[in-house]
């Protein structure tokens, strides 16, 4: 049976991300495999989002500078 934390880590590596993937501010850095806490994985894949929407908009803005 899987755990919600491996259902999450699983929406987290299809959205993109992957399970080496680190945040500081988020279990004090450990890979994102070593998560253990909902509300952890919750705020993970909200950093990873965030991440992939100012990389969109970069590309945007260089598209139109292009």
């Amino acid at each position: 049976m899987t755990s919600t934390v491996q259902a999450l880590q699983s929406l987290y590596t299809a959205m993109g991300g992957n399970l080496t993937d680190t945040y500081e501010d988020i279990c004090g850095g450990v890979p994102v495999a070593n998560i253990t806490r909902i509300p952890d994985m919750i705020n993970a894949i909200a950093e990873l989002k965030e991440s992939q929407n100012s990389e969109d908009s970069e590309d945007s803005k260089d598209n139109e500078e292009g």
